[in-house]
């Protein structure tokens, strides 16, 4: 459950629930989601999504989930999106247009966006 803000993050672990499941939040209220994804596999027994499993009154924007590997085609938010949609925009251009370049490393094709800010090292994200 998230009241909160999620801003600039990415979650790529297998995530497995009973019901209201999701990607990156389960149950979300009155929550601002932005320049954020998720990668991981998804699954559950009900209510189980790419992104965010129930939404009520949030705002989420710019937010991802790739329906491949999470094995979810539907979110209560965000946009799906292909392996390959994720991974190709390589720069600050795309569905990443909106994103904060001083915050990211975009990587190559074939890599997801990871986190450069505050001195994160960005290899080891990758590994």
């Amino acid at each position: 459950y998230s009241g909160g803000t999620i801003t600039a993050s990415y979650a790529t672990g297998s995530v497995t629930g009973g019901s209201v499941v999701g990607g990156l939040g389960g149950r979300i209220r009155h929550s601002r989601i932005t320049a954020s994804y998720a990668t991981g596999s998804v699954t559950g027994n009900g209510g189980v999504s790419g992104l965010v499993a129930s939404d009520h009154g949030s705002t989420i924007a710019d937010s991802y989930w790739d329906t491949q590997t999470t094995g979810q085609s539907d979110s209560d938010g965000g946009s799906g999106k292909t392996t390959r949609e994720l991974q190709i925009p390589t720069g600050h251009t795309g569905i990443y247009a909106n994103w904060n370049a001083e915050w990211w490393d975009f990587g190559t094709a074939r890599q997801y966006p990871v986190l450069k800010y505050g001195g994160l090292d960005v290899g080891a994200q990758r590994r």
